[in-house]
C-alpha cells in the first residue's frame, strides 16, 4: 500500500530556505575563487613585512606588486615616475636572473632603502622569475663577514704584475697591454678552512677583450647598452626603438661572463658594475663612484 506524504509549509518558509541556501553557495563559490590576501599572510608570519614593498618579475608579464606597501609605491608616484620605478625593477630583476644571483641595489627608491632582488628556480634549477623587495635595514656587505685572508706569496706576484706588459686597472685586477689575458686577486676558502688570497690568469674572448678596452678608453663613463651592442657586434642591426629582447639577454650575457674573468668576487661586481635604466660603468680603484640618480633622471 503506497502512502503519499504531503509537506505543507507557509510561502515564507519556503523563500527563506531556498535563500539562506543561495547565500551559502555563494559564499562558498567566492571563497574557492577569490584571489588570497597576501598582504594578511604577510602580517601573519611578520607584521613589518606589511609594510615592504614586494614585487614578482618574469620575462612574460613583466612587474606585479604583490601587497599594498608595493601598488601604494609606484601610484604615488606620476605617471613618468612610475615607469622609471618600473623599468629599475625590471631591469634589476633581468640582471639577477641573467646572472642568477642576488642583485642589491642601494639607495633605491631613496637613501634609506635598498632594493633586494633574487632569482625563483623551477623543479629544473632553472631561474623562471625573480622576487624583489625593497628593505629598509641595509644588508649586510660581504666585508662585514668574509673570513680573513692571507697570502704569504702575494707580495712576489703583485711584484710580477708590475712588469712593463701589465697595466693595473685597480687593486685587484690587472690586464695585459697587448694580449687578451687578465689577473685577477680572489679570496678562496681551503679544504681545511683556512683563508687565502691567490691571483688567477683568465684568457678572454676576442668580444670580451674589445669590450673591455672599450671600456677602458671609457672609465667612469655610463656606456648605453645599444653602444655597446653595436660595438660588439657591428654585424647586427639595431632597431630603431632600441635592442630587442634576445640582443638585451645577448649583452647581459657577455657583461656576466666578463664579469666572471675581471671580478674579485662576481656576485658583488666592483668593476664593471649596472647603472640601472641608463647601462654600464667601469670603475677603477682610485676613482669615486658615480651617482646613478642623476643618470636616471637625464
Amino acid at each position: 500500500m503506497n502512502e503519499v506524504i504531503y509537506w505543507h509549509a507557509p510561502i515564507w518558509e519556503i523563500v527563506l530556505v531556498v535563500s539562506l541556501s543561495l547565500l551559502v553557495l555563494g559564499w562558498l563559490v567566492m571563497r574557492a575563487f577569490r584571489s588570497p590576501n597576501l598582504d594578511a599572510t604577510l602580517s601573519t608570519i611578520e607584521p613589518s613585512l606589511k609594510n615592504q614593498p614586494l614585487f614578482f618579475f618574469n620575462r612574460f608579464r613583466g612587474v606585479e606588486s604583490l601587497n599594498n606597501a608595493a601598488r601604494q609605491l609606484v601610484n604615488r608616484a606620476s605617471e613618468s615616475e612610475q615607469r622609471v620605478y618600473l623599468n629599475i625593477i625590471a631591469d634589476t630583476c633581468l640582471e639577477s636572473l641573467s646572472e642568477n644571483r642576488i642583485v642589491m641595489k642601494g639607495g633605491w627608491p631613496d637613501i634609506e632603502a635598498t632594493l633586494i632582488v633574487a632569482p625563483i628556480h623551477d623543479d629544473a634549477n632553472n631561474p623562471v622569475g625573480a622576487l624583489a623587495i625593497i628593505s629598509r635595514e641595509a644588508p649586510l656587505q660581504p666585508s662585514d663577514f668574509e673570513t680573513p685572508v692571507h697570502s704569504s706569496d702575494e707580495s712576489e706576484v703583485v711584484a710580477n704584475f708590475e712588469a712593463a706588459d701589465w697595466m693595473a686597472l685597480g687593486y685587484s685586477l690587472y690586464c695585459h697591454i697587448t694580449r687578451p689575458l687578465v689577473r685577477v686577486r680572489r679570496s678562496i676558502i681551503t679544504e681545511s678552512g683556512e683563508g687565502r688570497t691567490i691571483w688567477q690568469e683568465h684568457s678572454l674572448s676576442h668580444t670580451e677583450e674589445n669590450v673591455l678596452r672599450y671600456f677602458l678608453c671609457n672609465k667612469s663613463q655610463v656606456q648605453q647598452p645599444e653602444i655597446l651592442f653595436e660595438f660588439a657586434w657591428p654585424d647586427d642591426e639595431i632597431e630603431e626603438y632600441g635592442l630587442r629582447s634576445e640582443q638585451k639577454d645577448r649583452l647581459r650575457r657577455l657583461i656576466y661572463q666578463l664579469r666572471q674573468q675581471i671580478e674579485p668576487d662576481p656576485r658583488n661586481p666592483r668593476y664593471l658594475c649596472t647603472v640601472h635604466g641608463a647601462g654600464y660603468i667601469l670603475y677603477l680603484d682610485e676613482e669615486a663612484r658615480v651617482d646613478e640618480a642623476s643618470f636616471q633622471s637625464s
